[in-house]
């Protein structure tokens, strides 16, 4: 069976970088990428698959056999006209251990009291105040996929050694 050799259509944050992936490791495929979302109604016509976040609204995307969410999820697309056999897929790798520096930047903003750090900052001011630990704390993840293991993993480095 002989792989189908897809024409993305890729607009956005990212679709640069992932113009520049597509030349380099899946020549066979071809990817036309624009910034323009004027220039999305002619450009559709020209593909078979689309890659990006959610940019398709108002677009006929009818004929579409690919499209490819940089999103964590696929949600953006629920309740969407999408052509009957579709292939919809997500970008992984990366992501989860992302997330879970994030989480833990959003963490320590809160566990050391950022706002308050600052706003004393811009003012001049330098009075001291308690700050809390993360030491001895409790995170609870909802969840078991690919984010949820990599927030687990990112925290899991802070969990003293008994």
């Amino acid at each position: 069976m002989l792989t189908p050799k897809y024409t993305f259509l890729t607009s956005g944050r990212l679709s640069k970088d992932f113009e520049q992936f597509i030349n380099a490791e899946f020549p066979e495929y071809s990817c036309i990428q624009t910034d323009r979302k004027n220039e999305l109604p002619d450009l559709i016509s020209q593909v078979d698959a689309l890659a990006g976040f959610d940019f398709i609204e108002g677009l006929d995307v009818s004929h579409i056999q690919w499209i490819h969410s940089f999103a964590a999820g696929v949600e953006s697309l629920t309740g969407k006209e999408l052509p009957e056999g579709v292939l919809v897929t997500r970008t992984s790798g990366q992501l989860g251990r992302r997330m879970g520096e994030y989480c833990l930047s959003w963490i320590l903003y809160d566990i050391k009291n950022i706002p308050r750090v600052l706003e004393q900052q811009r003012n001049h001011e330098w009075l001291q105040f308690d700050l809390d630990s993360l030491y001895d704390k409790q995170v609870l993840i909802l969840g078991t996929g690919t984010i949820g293991e990599g927030i687990a993993s990112v925290l899991k480095t802070l969990v003293k050694s008994i």
